[in-house]
């Protein structure tokens, strides 16, 4: 989630205290008169002798975050020791001094949006941006491959619009209703919804998001072509929000104790890596496109039409026209019969399908909490159920204003070494315009079907679903929210 919405437009911000732990039943000892001393070394117990003990800071876990109704998205509000670069720094030294049967495979990858904002502020294009990006991260840190994240998005989306035309189909037959289908690949979104909305769950795909996605896949793939277990592989994810590591840690997305991603550092953390290093992106080389999964994907670096918080409105509607209606879904077409309305401001835009004689699908963009608020109240009816008629089939929907691209682990509106100075908003379209730079194809789904025959259907189903938990919220702790 931004941190626009974390610090200034939300009061979503709980620091680490009394109102984020976990509470437990304690059987208190009423006879203990012990003494609690601050100085300037800490807090100290002192028991009835004069001994002093010294008292150590509260461990959170991620786990136990994830867990608390305490707050709606504190993710950047808690210090998260598993997700940092001091934690990759960790794993590098601690493998030089491994035996080569006890060293871990790194790996890293990274999301379109974190390497557009990247590309942004060191002036270079997507593709160098990338290339130099391979070089530092395998040939000046160890790690064997740098990838991005575009095939875990192309898994995404084709097991997303399957699941769209079964919801669809399933609603025409009357057997089931759980339009509109939500997206799911925003865990700020989910968290919400989690805590606050829970008769919302059922309509949010159960599609992982391309994250998580990647780290199934990544593990599997390296687990066979090593011989190494999944423990011995670690993954971290480039991403451009805080929420990510959160996301991460869910228990959903760990086998035997193993998580699929192991750490997510964020755009603003990649430079940190380089800056600890001294090392400026464009003075260094460029390296060689990975192969990691070339036989799937091009080795161009490409994008998915529609958003850049990953196409999926543009790839349902599209899918959709084909599938549903027999509409042929090239560009030029689709425009012709599709009508775009902006509904108060860019942040919430509806999308009309036209058939011959009515409209046929209704979809929209949902981005940031105040949208996000505005479309749930058009779902919820009176008795807090979801509307059987809300008019849309599909929401694309994020947390943060204009979607990823402005996530709030983004760098800020500048171009290292220029004087130019942007606003926010220009920022924005500046990084949009680089993300849009890249090569846009479609989702190729006879190469997904050749991959994903290589996993029987129960494999298949742990690799692409997810599952979703209602935590109730404790009145006593809900936020105020001010919009």
């Amino acid at each position: 989630m931004s941190k626009i919405l974390s610090a200034e437009y939300l009061n979503d911000f709980i620091s680490p205290s009394q109102a984020c732990i976990k509470p437990i039943d304690i059987k208190r000892n009423t006879s203990n008169n012990n003494n609690i001393k601050i100085d300037k070394e800490g807090y100290y117990e002192l028991d009835n002798d004069g001994v002093k003990k010294k008292l150590e800071p509260v461990s959170i876990s991620l786990s136990d975050c994830l867990s608390c109704s305490g707050c709606i998205t504190s993710a950047e509000s808690v210090f998260i020791k598993t997700q940092s670069c001091q934690k990759i720094n960790e794993v590098i030294i601690q493998n030089i001094g491994l035996d080569k049967n006890e060293q871990k495979i790194l790996i890293a990858s990274i999301s379109p949006q974190s390497r557009a904002s990247i590309a942004a502020a060191f002036n270079l294009s997507i593709k160098s941006t990338h290339a130099r990006l391979a070089y530092f991260f395998t040939k000046i840190l160890p790690f064997s491959h740098f990838i991005d994240t575009n095939f875990g998005r192309e898994l995404a989306l084709n097991e997303l619009s399957n699941e769209f035309i079964r919801r669809y189909k399933a609603k025409k037959n009357g057997t089931e209703n759980q339009l509109p289908l939500l997206t799911s690949a925003c865990p700020g979104w989910i968290c919400y919804a989690e805590k606050t909305h829970t008769e919302i769950l059922p309509y949010i795909s159960h599609v992982k998001s391309p994250q998580q996605i990647m780290g199934s896949i990544v593990k599997s793939k390296l687990e066979k072509s090593s011989g190494k277990h999944r423990q011995y592989i670690y993954y971290v994810s480039i991403m451009p929000c805080f929420d990510k590591k959160l996301e991460a840690s869910r228990d959903e997305f760990s086998e035997n104790g193993v998580r699929d991603v192991d750490c997510v550092i964020t755009t603003t953390e990649v430079i940190e890596l380089l800056k600890e290093r001294s090392l400026d992106l464009r003075q260094i080389p460029e390296a060689s496109h990975d192969s990691l999964f070339s036989h799937y994907i091009d080795s161009d670096i490409i994008e998915h039409p529609g958003s850049s918080s990953g196409g999926y409105l543009a790839h349902i509607l599209s899918f959709s026209t084909r599938e549903l209606f027999n509409i042929d879904d090239t560009n030029a077409n689709i425009e012709h019969n599709i009508t775009m309305n902006i509904i108060r401001n860019n942040d919430m835009r509806e999308y009309v399908l036209k058939g011959p004689n009515d409209t046929v699908l209704r979809m929209a963009t949902c981005y940031g909490f105040r949208n996000i608020q505005n479309l749930i109240r058009k779902l919820k009816t009176k008795k807090n159920r979801i509307s059987q008629e809300t008019g849309y089939d599909f929401v694309e929907v994020m947390a943060c204003p204009s979607g990823c691209i402005n996530g709030g682990g983004q760098l800020k509106p500048e171009i290292i070494g220029s004087s130019k100075t942007f606003t926010h908003k220009e920022w924005i379209d500046y990084v949009n315009e680089l993300y849009d730079s890249s090569i846009k194809k479609t989702v190729n789904s006879s190469h997904i079907s050749q991959y994903m025959k290589n996993f029987d259907k129960q494999i298949a189903s742990k690799f692409l679903y997810t599952t979703y938990r209602s935590i109730q919220q404790d009145l006593t702790k809900k936020i105020n929210q001010e919009w």
